[in-house]
């Protein structure tokens, strides 16, 4: 690998040409370039060699691209790194599935490959100075504000899986567009110790599966602050991962 490289790139494509053509383009801007055929070829790839980045089509034979990410997310080393989906399917409906599964990026086919370059380059800064924040922890701003963001920016299950790595104590709130609802998520060294939803007080184990999976859009704040809770869930953050990818929750 050249010691000036910017970042490693998987492409998973069942596409030769676009195959071809994204790593042609990307390794002329000094990226390392990884390819794989289909999800079950990707995830062999991603597992071996940890990309910083990838680019995935949806339709591919033996799996695709929804299944593809959503088993790569559901491994926590894998929470943060950016993904932009390549298809030609550009309905609304496909851009919200997309973002559901924390998707970066949205690009529609044919492909552009002078734009390439461009849009991985700011989903990797914006996905670094993210990772940087939760991570190392943003202070608060003058006015109270901490660190703030919106789903679309970051999957629920990204979020969750680094403020459980960075062992993050503070309150998480989550606010549906408009305001309609919200969510307190009280964590203690990245465990969730408590969780609160407008309207309907504390939530038990079996509510939290039931209303914390649907949250796809919206706006999420997280204030860090020590927190003293007594532990009233007992349920892990691993565990609460795991559940909901068995739910299909963080997918379409």
């Amino acid at each position: 690998m050249k010691n000036n490289v910017m970042g490693r790139i998987l492409v998973v494509d069942d596409d030769d040409w676009i195959l071809s053509g994204a790593q042609t383009v990307l390794e002329s801007h000094d990226f390392e370039i990884f390819t794989a055929r289909d999800g079950a070829e990707g995830l062999g790839v991603a597992f071996d060699q940890f990309p910083d980045l990838v680019i995935t089509d949806v339709v591919m034979p033996e799996m695709d691209g929804w299944t593809f990410v959503r088993q790569l997310r559901a491994d926590p080393r894998f929470a943060l790194v950016p993904v932009l989906f390549l298809t030609s399917q550009g309905s609304s409906q496909d851009r919200i599935s997309g973002f559901r599964l924390g998707a970066d990026d949205y690009i529609s086919k044919p492909l552009n490959l002078h734009e390439l370059p461009r849009r991985v380059m700011k989903a990797l800064a914006q996905r670094r100075q993210l990772e940087a924040d939760l991570l190392i922890g943003a202070k608060p701003s003058p006015g109270g504000g901490g660190l703030k963001g919106t789903l679309d920016q970051i999957g629920m299950a990204s979020l969750l899986s680094v403020l459980g790595m960075g062992q993050r104590s503070g309150i998480l709130r989550l606010t549906r567009p408009l305001g309609r609802e919200e969510i307190l998520i009280y964590l203690v060294r990245g465990e969730l110790h408590r969780i609160e939803m407008q309207g309907r007080g504390r939530l038990s184990v079996e509510e939290v599966f039931q209303q914390l999976f649907h949250w796809f859009e919206g706006t999420f704040e997280f204030l860090p602050m020590k927190l003293r809770l007594s532990n009233e869930l007992n349920l892990s953050m691993n565990t609460l991962l795991l559940q909901g990818a068995r739910q299909g929750a963080f997918v379409a």
